[in-house]
């Protein structure tokens, strides 16, 4: 072996899990926020929401979505410290497995998202990577776990992208003149594509989580003596 095994750590599995299942929670509950922001604004484009009920209504779910949307940011900056946390510990646990250095190690594996644009396609080669040296038997070349990896990538890359275009048109909309409500439209149909796109990188992130854990927990069981942390 490469150096010292590490058995996994249970409650840090647990914590990501159970941040990244609550920020998919508040994504549904957002979804749902957008939804209703579209109706409402579809209502005053053709002119069946209007008068004072109309800004009443406008208001409600601009302030409703105000507050889940602050929610749901601070639930995605806990997580990205967390599973950023899971991911240098689960790479560092890999280097004791591995006979010769990896390519991403623990700082690396974490730094890849951390640099613009960058963060859009070494996540994919670092994850894969530590998928495979958490793997005792080292193959994970079945179509199921590509399919897995690869699903977690695409939409992690359309959630970073979504992300990115949601910023630029806010700018837009917070700005002055208000543009038109088509316009306004798009912007709220943009964050709906961020918040499916982060549940469903979020789903398969989980999916993960557990995979690499389980083999990793499997291959400190088989071992004889297994050094404390």
């Amino acid at each position: 072996m490469g150096g010292e095994i590490n058995i996994p750590n249970h409650n840090l599995k647990n914590v990501t899990l159970v941040l990244v299942g609550s920020f998919v929670l508040t994504c549904a509950l957002l979804l749902f926020s957008i939804v209703v922001q579209y109706y409402i604004l579809t209502g005053l484009e053709k002119g069946t929401i209007y008068g004072l009920d109309g800004m009443a209504k406008a208001m409600r779910s601009d302030a409703r979505h105000n507050t889940i949307g602050k929610i749901n940011w601070y639930l995605m900056l806990s997580c990205y410290l967390v599973v950023s946390i899971w991911i240098y510990k689960t790479s560092k646990i890999n280097e004791g497995y591995s006979d010769t250095p990896l390519e991403y190690g623990p700082k690396l594996a974490v730094g890849v998202y951390a640099i613009p644009f960058v963060n859009w396609i070494l996540p994919y080669f670092s994850m894969r990577e530590t998928y495979r040296a958490a793997n005792e038997s080292s193959n994970i070349e079945n179509i199921g776990v590509a399919m897995l990896l690869g699903f977690w990538w695409f939409f992690w890359i359309l959630f970073s992208i979504s992300r990115v275009a949601v910023a630029i048109m806010e700018k837009e909309v917070m700005g002055y003149p208000t543009p038109e409500i088509s316009f306004i439209k798009n912007y709220v149909a943009v964050q709906g594509l961020a918040v499916i796109a982060g549940v469903a990188s979020a789903l398969a992130l989980l999916k993960i989580i557990l995979n690499i854990h389980a083999m990793q927990s499997d291959r400190a069981d088989s071992l004889e003596t297994i050094p404390t942390q």
